[in-house]
């Protein structure tokens, strides 16, 4: 009975092996991080975020950012939002964002996905005008 339980046992986590493990040689893409700097550069499309109006009523301003990835095609597959004045001014950067496309990024002569954060203030002035900005050193 105790073999058989044994046996019972090596052949279930010799399936759960075969069948939970991930690919021996796995086909992810490269992930490459940049400066912010240099995202933008490559940056074909930009969509600026808007500025919600419930926001404005709110008067919620501040900086908001976000890191992103895109593909081999420049196309955004992945948003990560690090900080945000509030939930709504956050849906408005992550459609804005998704908008944006790129162009391709080699590395020793492929294409790679690329990784890195944008960032963008939201700002009342003493009118109360709302408006979204650049960092200075990017407008």
């Amino acid at each position: 009975m105790l073999l058989l339980l044994d046996s019972l046992l090596l052949s279930i986590s010799i399936v759960a092996s075969v069948f939970l493990l991930p690919p021996a040689n796995p086909q992810s893409p490269m992930t490459v991080t940049v400066a912010e700097g240099t995202l933008r550069k490559s940056a074909l499309k930009q969509t600026m975020p808007t500025y919600p109006e419930d926001s404005k009523k709110r008067g919620a301003q501040g900086v908001s950012v976000i890191e992103i990835e895109h593909n081999k095609t420049g196309d955004v597959v992945r948003w990560y939002v690090h900080e945000v004045p509030d939930a709504t001014i956050r849906q408005a950067l992550v459609d804005a964002v998704k908008q944006w496309k790129f162009s391709a990024k080699l590395f020793e002569g492929e294409a790679v996905h690329v990784r890195g954060k944008l960032t963008f203030y939201y700002r009342i002035d003493e009118r109360g005008e709302a408006r979204v900005e650049n960092p200075r050193q990017y407008q």
